[in-house]
Order: C-alpha cells, then structure tokens, then sequence
C-alpha cells in the first residue's frame, strides 16, 4: 500500500492557523451587529451576553451560565479570555475566581504571558490606563515585577473586547471605559448606536432587509 500523500497546501495552512489563533477577531470581522429579531435591543443583558458569546466564539446558553453565576458582570471578558488563553473553560476559570484568588494570581499561575493583557498603543492612553501601561512599562513589559489588580485586569479586558469586536480603535475602546461605566451598558448602547445609524439602515434596504 502506497502511504497517503500528506503534503499540506501552505496557504490553506495559514489559513487555518490564522482563524485557530485569532477566532475571536474573525468572529468579530465577520459578525453582524444587526441582531434582527432575536435580541430585545432594550435588554441590556441579553446584548451583552450575545456579543460575548460571538466574540469568544463560544455558545450563547454557555455565556449566559458564566454571566448568571458572575457577581460582577464587568468580569466576564476577562473570564472568556483566560479560557481562550489557557484552554480551560469558562467554568474552570470562575471556579479559580470563587476561591478568593485575584485574577493576576490566575493569570500567572496559568502561566498567561503578562504582555497578552495589553493591546499596543500608540500614545498615552487616558485613566484608568495610564497607570497600569506606565506600571507595565516600567516593569520592562511583563518582567517580574509587574502586577496587576483586578481594576487593571478588568479594564484592560474590556478594551480588548471592544476593540475586537466593534473594530474601533485601541483609543477609542478605552475611551468608550472612560468613567467607569458598566461595560455591559457601555456594549448594549454602541449595538442600540448602531442599530440606529443611518449606515446600519442604508445597509439593510440595500440588502432588501427593509422595506
């Protein structure tokens, strides 16, 4: 018997390492932010959950399990990422969360590169990020010393995850954290934004979704 020929094609290889080691932006390049029918735009949970569930290209009913059993809903990003990361799950990762271990504890000792949590910027970014990217900075980008509190690790998730999956820029994902507002609230209203712009609806009766 002659043995199979598994020569492989390059560029169909690059393909497909490029949509295993970056699903999360593929998902996001190619999600609709139009949620038609399925999605009360006036539930905030239920858009966040929705695009979470895109975004970490895992199961809606699986994201909505984390969310329900999540005391801080601004955790689930980071949650969702660590899992991406690490290949553990989502549960495996909430129940590290559930026995009083901070998530920089998580992340090192899941053996997370420190570098992953940070998104490359261009200028100094604005509170709450100026710190913590001076912090990293100074502590040589990942060395020894750099450590994170949870604030850190929730902010600089959301800013990934916007960025991501609204395809704006890092400036602008951590513009849209400003405040301190709620990142499920801050999700659900660049959908209804979107929803309700004048580019979303000439998309739709161009594509004869609209009467």
């Amino acid at each position: 018997m002659q043995p199979r020929n598994n020569r492989l094609n390059p560029p169909l290889l690059a393909l497909g390492l490029f949509l295993i080691f970056n699903a999360p932006i593929v998902l996001a390049l190619v999600g609709e932010i139009d949620f038609g029918d399925g999605v009360d735009l006036s539930d905030d949970n239920g858009i966040y959950v929705t695009v979470l569930a895109r975004y970490s290209g895992r199961d809606l009913a699986q994201v909505q399990q984390v969310y329900d059993l999540c005391p801080d809903k601004d955790d689930l990003p980071v949650i969702l990422d660590l899992a991406a990361a690490t290949g553990k799950s989502p549960g495996f990762i909430l129940a590290l969360r559930g026995q009083k271990v901070s998530w920089w504890e998580i992340s090192v000792g899941l053996e997370v590169d420190a570098n992953d949590w940070f998104l490359p910027v261009t200028q100094t970014p604005r509170p709450p990020y100026a710190i913590v990217y001076d912090n990293w900075k100074a502590a040589g980008e990942g060395g020894r010393t750099l450590w994170l509190s949870d604030d850190d690790c929730r902010n600089l998730a959301a800013a990934r995850f916007l960025h991501r999956y609204f395809q704006v820029t890092v400036a602008r994902a951590m513009e849209m954290r400003v405040g301190g507002a709620k990142l499920e609230k801050v999700a659900a209203d660049e959908v209804r934004r979107r929803q309700g712009s004048d580019r979303f609806k000439a998309r739709k009766v161009a594509d004869g979704s609209s009467s």
